[in-house]
Formats: C-alpha cells, structure tokens, sequence
C-alpha cells in the first residue's frame, strides 16, 4: 500500500480515491456550518431571525439596518425571549456536533495522507471517517428536531408567525455524512485487496507496444528492399577499366 517502490498498486489508488472523498466530505460540511439557513419569527414587532451563528433582529416599524448579535454579546434590552434562548441553545448544539465532524473529516484526510507509509494512521484514519459521518448525521438530526421545535412553539399570541427556512445546509449535511461513510468503505475494500499489478506499467507497456510498430513497419520494408538491391546488383552489367598499357 505504500509508494516507496514507486508503484501505483489497486489498493493505493482505492486509498487516493478515499483521501479526496474524505476532503470532498470535509469541505462540504464546512460550507453547510457556514451556509446554514435562518429560521424567521414575526411577533408583530420584529423579525427575529436564528441561524446556526448569530441571532439577528429586524424592526418593522422602521427602516433601520438589520441587528445582528453574537450568542455570547448580553446588553440590555437586545438579548432575545427565554423561549428564543431555548431555540438558541438547541441550534448551537447542531453546531457544536457539525463542527466536530467538520475537524474529524479533516484530521482523517491528513491521517489518509499518511496512511500511504503507516498502517497504523491508516487505522486511524477510518476510524475518524466513521466518527465523521456518525457527527454529520447526528447534527442533520438535530437539524431537524431544532425546526420541527421551532414550528410548533408557541411564542405568545396567535398573530405570531413562525417560518422555517432551510436552505441547502441540510441537504450538504446528508450529502457530507454519505461522503465520509463512501470514503470509509472505500478504505476498507482497500485493505482487502491484494492485486499487486503496477497500474502505471500497463499504459506504459501499451505505449511501447505502440511504439513499436513504425520500427517493425520499418525493418519490415528494409527487409523487402535488400533482396531487391541485391537481384539488381547481380544483373548489372560489369564495367571494364582500361589501363594505360591498353590504350
């Protein structure tokens, strides 16, 4: 499985094809935690929006510029309802499992870098894709519940209108999980096969295969010319060269 020998054997190309999942997967699931979509809360007087990084109030009633606040900024009067607190909270925990998944399919890129010249990092290497896609799929789960809690909240008034907006984090979320676990089966059919064949020398000896035929053409009709050169050489009629005492 190594490439000291300098050959690119089935299992060290099944290894490369499971390294670049893995950093597909990766970076994926760090435009999902990035990219997440916010859910909208109308109470009649603002607009309150949650996403996965800050918590954002929009006024109604004037034009000003959209408020954005960070989950550890606390000032009078701008921190939001104990029940948003609750929303707030439920979504740093999808967070927290996203972002650890993001540094676990990283950290198993690199140990399938090195997987190439240690058996032991390739151990490790899949056991950080399994944790990887078990974290993805965890925070889709909860990416789920923390809307479907959202939806069904009750934030006092019955004018109060609750959007959930998804966006496409949910779907990279899945799309990420299914990575990191393809790369993890990729990895192990890896272990297991045992074709030795240099995958390099075969285009390489169908190329002086090829390269052969113009030389063969080329002896071939060097072959045909020397009879023929010969045959005329021995009809040719033989000069006579005079010397001086004949003339």
């Amino acid at each position: 499985m190594c490439l000291r020998d300098g050959r690119l054997t089935v299992p060290t190309a099944l290894l490369i094809i499971a390294t670049g999942g893995c950093f597909l997967a990766a970076g994926l699931l760090t435009y999902a935690v990035f990219s997440a979509s916010f859910r909208i809360l109308d109470d009649g007087r603002h607009l309150h929006s949650f996403g996965l990084i800050r918590y954002c109030k929009v006024s109604q009633l004037t034009e000003s510029a959209v408020q954005c606040y960070s989950r550890e900024m606390q000032k009078p009067g701008i921190e939001p309802a104990a029940k948003h607190l609750i929303i707030a909270q439920s979504e740093l925990m999808v967070l927290v499992a996203l972002v650890l998944a993001m540094h676990m399919g990283l950290l198993a890129s690199v140990a399938s870098l090195l997987a190439f010249c240690s058996k032991m990092c390739a151990r490790l290497s899949r056991i950080l894709m399994l944790m990887a896609g078990a974290c993805t799929f965890l925070g889709a789960m909860l990416f789920v519940h923390v809307a479907t809690s959202l939806n069904e909240a009750n934030f006092g008034g019955k004018s109060s209108k609750v959007e959930a907006r998804f966006g496409p984090a949910f779907a990279w979320c899945l799309l990420a999980g299914s990575a990191f676990l393809l790369s993890l089966l990729i990895s192990l059919v890896s272990t297991l096969a045992d074709d030795e064949t240099d995958l390099l020398q075969i285009p390489l000896s169908r190329a002086g295969t090829i390269s052969e035929f113009p030389r063969k053409i080329s002896r071939r009709m060097n072959a045909i010319r020397r009879p023929s050169q010969a045959h005329v050489e021995h009809h040719r009629p033989e000069e006579t060269t005079l010397l001086p005492q004949d003339v």
